[in-house]
């Protein structure tokens, strides 16, 4: 299971992919960031899922991901699937 260093890092090379100039941000911000806080829009943020998912070799539902709204639950679902 992750730890929060390796979620951060995780989701910092996720926001690099989509938007370089936030990626810095992630972790200044942390895990209890608000998605929004990075000003991603939703093309981003479903991006971002995107190469979480490809990263970690699953795929979140899409009941889970319309509750999404700060890194702390992206990092639930994640622990939950690694859980699984």
């Amino acid at each position: 299971m992750m730890n929060d260093s390796e979620l951060i890092d995780l989701f910092t090379r996720g926001i690099q992919q989509v938007d370089p100039d936030k990626a810095d941000k992630v972790q200044e911000l942390g895990l209890d960031a608000q998605l929004s806080d990075l000003a991603l829009d939703s093309l981003a943020i479903m991006e971002l899922v995107t190469f979480v998912e490809e990263q970690i070799g699953t795929r979140f539902h899409d009941d889970d991901l319309a509750q999404l709204t700060t890194f702390a639950q992206l990092a639930d679902l994640i622990r939950r699937e690694q859980s699984a």
